[in-house]
């Protein structure tokens, strides 16, 4: 029997760091055999990110009406937004929320309030590490991660862990003991909270060599009672759709998770792996 393949994180034109159409990636779904295929582009709104303004709801909306209109018959795809999380922007991201026939919507932490600039930028990371520190930079992300939960707002927490993307080298000498409760907290948090983990692929292709966030992370969040979490590969480019993704699932299955969670009109629906 077929496994399940989905891919709920992916980046198309409509994000300023990709070129690709949404029918490019479906003619590669279809190479794939991947079942659902979720288009979530960034809504940036801090004027600090690189991409600020650039989103058009519109433009994407009509874009994902042409391409369901060409591949719907043949796979389940989904329009949605990965939105950059910040708590001092919380309202600016609800009024682009609300509203709109978003399917599934994921909030990720990208900006660090007061600290400046993207947390998974190869130019801007390491100027953070040495400007703050590891210690406050990773106390900070976790207050951001957890504000997200806190805020109601999204389907989806998305990529936990991504400042390893190009921070490791600057995390080898911290101390996470010290951080431990705060991770159980949050990881508890999240289950209450009824919202879905993301397991994101991207990072067993980078540094760290595992996903974001580690599967240690994700044994936390079903102790908790966490029963949703989808799975991506948060491709910018179609080359990486559905990379690592099969493996993510047999690191899911090593741990009993048996199923897996996709959106539809942000609604959630459980489908077996």
């Amino acid at each position: 029997m077929k496994r399940f393949f989905p891919d709920c994180h992916t980046h198309t034109r409509h994000s300023k760091d990709s070129q690709a159409t949404m029918r490019q990636y479906c003619e590669r779904a279809l190479e794939m055999g991947i079942d659902y295929l979720a288009f979530t582009d960034h809504i940036d709104l801090d004027p600090a990110d690189f991409s600020f303004g650039y989103y058009n709801f519109e433009n994407a909306r009509r874009e994902f009406e042409e391409t369901r209109d060409e591949f719907g018959g043949r796979l389940e795809i989904a329009f949605g937004v990965e939105v950059s999380c910040q708590s001092s922007l919380a309202e600016e991201a609800r009024r682009e929320i609300e509203g709109r026939p978003y399917d599934i919507v994921i909030g990720s932490v990208h900006i660090l309030d007061g600290l400046g600039g993207d947390i998974s930028s190869r130019e801007n990371t390491p100027r953070m590490f040495k400007e703050y520190g590891a210690e406050a930079i990773y106390r900070k992300y976790l207050d951001e991660v957890e504000a997200s939960i806190e805020q109601g707002l999204y389907d989806v927490i998305g990529h936990i862990g991504i400042l390893k993307r190009h921070g490791t080298p600057y995390l080898g000498n911290l101390d996470l003991a010290k951080f431990d409760d705060r991770i159980e907290r949050i990881a508890e948090k999240l289950a209450k909270a009824d919202v879905a983990l993301e397991v994101n692929s991207s990072g067993l292709r980078q540094p760290p060599a595992q996903p974001y966030p580690d599967i240690e992370f994700v044994k936390r969040f079903i102790h908790y009672g966490g029963a949703k979490i989808t799975v991506c590969s948060d491709a910018h480019v179609p080359e990486n759709l559905g990379r690592g993704v099969p493996e993510a699932l047999e690191m899911l299955k090593d741990i009993g998770v048996n199923e897996v969670t996709v959106f539809k009109n942000r609604t959630p629906r459980q489908e077996a792996i």
